[in-house]
């Protein structure tokens, strides 16, 4: 794998170079095939994952409808790590992904020593929550032509 550009990750902007270096050296890193499923709606809960390169698609099986399409530095899988034991939707890799994986123990050492961590991920779900309630209103107004 190729080093971790810490500094250019929104999500860590501001960390200390402490701080940081926790993260590099207590998470991993994954590799992941395009067309791979990274984890599925109703799995148990273990960790988030920060995209380092490629596309992830989030999709909420039970209501059959696409939630988004994550990009390079988008983070996923931390919804479930803040309110819930199973995931909320399913997240396959659409291309070849390079994934930054932080456990839920990291995580919650992060939610309590480094606040805006707290904030950017809590902002995040809000976003995230806001978008789902509208596509979802989108699809039962006009059904699957609001589909990308």
């Amino acid at each position: 794998m190729t080093a971790i550009p810490f500094p250019e990750i929104p999500l860590f902007a501001g960390f200390t170079p402490a701080t940081l270096d926790a993260i590099q050296s207590r998470s991993r890193e994954n590799a992941v095939p395009a067309h791979t499923m990274i984890f599925r709606q109703n799995d148990p809960v273990d960790a988030m994952y920060i995209i380092l390169s490629g596309q992830v698609e989030i999709i909420n099986e039970e209501q059959g409808i696409q939630t988004s399409i994550l990009d390079r530095y988008d983070f996923f899988g931390e919804m479930a790590l803040l309110h819930t034991e199973k995931r909320n939707a399913t997240a396959t890799a659409l291309t070849d992904c390079h994934l930054l994986v932080i456990d839920q123990k990291l995580f919650s050492e992060l939610i309590q020593i480094e606040p805006d961590f707290a904030v950017r991920v809590g902002n995040s779900f809000v976003e995230r929550f806001k978008e789902n309630k509208k596509q979802a209103r989108m699809e039962e107004l006009f059904g699957n032509e609001t589909e990308q």
